[in-house]
């Protein structure tokens, strides 16, 4: 199932949320962990592996809200699936951008912005979902996750 092209253009809402909603919020307790660095010496756990397990409740809670918001929508299968898959993938995507706020790259002086790399990775979802394939906008948006995933590994600590 696919959406028209200009259909995307209804989304641009969720596109401004995404990039400057309180989206700094659902980090919280991975930003405390991160900003003691007594704790972190003493925590077994690397970037990723903290940051997922620090906004577990939070990513569980935007999964359940995504499944009941498609579930509403009563939409067809083939167009839910995939668009429950494409708004669970962006609420990892949020979560991981906000991480690597947080976290200094190698190589890099500054820590890179969110509003950068949550950009991107909108725009690269968007352009492979302007032919209406919602489809393609899961894969870009999965690609996009690895990428983000990649990148808080190899991040050193603040």
């Amino acid at each position: 199932m696919s959406l028209a092209p200009h259909g995307l253009l209804q989304y641009f809402p969720i596109v401004f949320a995404l990039l400057a909603g309180p989206s700094r919020q659902l980090i919280t307790v991975f930003e405390a962990d991160v900003d003691r660095p007594t704790l972190r010496e003493t925590l077994p756990f690397d970037n990723l592996s903290l940051l997922a397990w620090d906004s577990a409740p939070t990513l569980a809670i935007m999964t359940l809200s995504a499944a009941a918001t498609w579930a509403v929508l009563r939409a067809p299968l083939a167009l839910a699936l995939p668009g429950f898959l494409l708004t669970a993938l962006l609420g990892v995507a949020v979560v991981l951008c906000r991480g690597l706020e947080r976290l200094p790259l190698p190589g890099l002086y500054r820590q890179i912005g969110y509003g950068m790399t949550m950009g991107f990775t909108l725009a690269i979802v968007f352009v492979a979902g302007s032919n209406g394939q919602i489809v393609h906008a899961c894969v870009a948006a999965l690609a996009a996750v690895a990428v983000l995933v990649a990148l808080v590994r190899t991040a050193g600590e603040a």
